[in-house]
């Protein structure tokens, strides 16, 4: 899993200085970490940030392999609710069996919520569900936490159809509280993890399903997600999502991978969904 920046390289500076790049514009100020590639198209890795972030006149830039959130998106595929600070992200959802799997570890389809990702580090929780032998499909609780991590951590197993709930909390300081519960299989877990940056303060609400880096976007059907609230901060009292920033993924040609709905409330909830189209 990624987060939703993308960061470039100066070529211009004699000392190597990276530089992020951040919803379309171009920053001085530093952060902790950046995400790069050795040449555009590249697999994207963590290094921490140089010195030198000074930007030369005329310099030549180049972008990673992320193309940027929303425009040109093509990891993301969700909405994210946006406010001073978010605190606070809750949903339920089940998980996805795959269809038309190629062979093991061919495909992938993570679905998980999160805080930050777009404008901070990202803290997330959620399913990814592999495809397996013979065409079956392996699934998995997970947490991540970016870039503190190089990849997902499992939690426990699951079943396609399995209903979860899940929640990613900030604290105070670097401290998030996560939980997961599987509602079909009668387990949960929980636990407080810390995110290196000292000073995270992220200000997105995250509900996603994911083409990672890694794996093409498996062919899913459609994930729902309901019962989706979350917090600005300004009070204890969680909100439903009502209106948001939408992610459609796209594939390299700028072909839709997915059909997000318009957010609805019923009687489960706050939610949406997102259907597969196409890998």
């Amino acid at each position: 899993m990624t987060v939703g920046t993308v960061w470039i390289f100066d070529t211009a500076d004699a000392n190597g200085g990276y530089m992020p790049f951040i919803s379309g514009q171009d920053t001085q100020y530093p952060a902790p970490y950046v995400l790069t590639a050795n040449t555009a198209g590249d697999s994207l890795i963590t290094q921490a940030l140089k010195a030198n972030t000074a930007a030369a006149a005329g310099a030549q830039r180049w972008k990673a392999a992320l193309a940027g959130i929303p425009t040109g998106n093509y990891y993301f595929n969700g909405y994210t609710a946006n406010g001073a600070r978010a605190t606070d992200v809750k949903a339920d959802w089940t998980v996805p069996g795959l269809q038309n799997c190629s062979g093991p570890l061919s495909a992938e389809a993570p679905a998980w919520i999160g805080l930050g990702g777009i404008n901070a580090p990202l803290v997330q929780i959620g399913t990814q569900t592999l495809c397996g032998y013979l065409g079956t499909s392996v699934a998995t609780a997970v947490y991540e936490i970016v870039p503190k991590m190089s990849g997902p951590t499992p939690i426990a197993p699951l079943l396609p159809g399995d209903s979860v709930e899940a929640e990613v909390k900030y604290l105070t300081g670097n401290q998030y509280y996560l939980s997961i519960t599987d509602k079909t299989l009668h387990w949960s877990w929980s636990q407080t993890v810390t995110q290196p940056d000292a000073n995270p303060r992220p200000q997105t609400a995250d509900w996603i399903v994911e083409r990672t880096k890694d794996r093409p976007l498996a062919e899913f059907g459609t994930v729902e997600f309901t019962n989706c609230y979350w917090s600005d901060g300004t009070s204890t009292t969680l909100s439903p999502l009502t209106t948001g920033t939408v992610y459609d993924g796209t594939d390299p040609s700028g072909d839709l991978q997915t059909l997000i709905s318009p957010i609805g409330s019923g009687g489960i909830g706050p939610g949406f969904t997102v259907t597969w189209l196409h890998s």
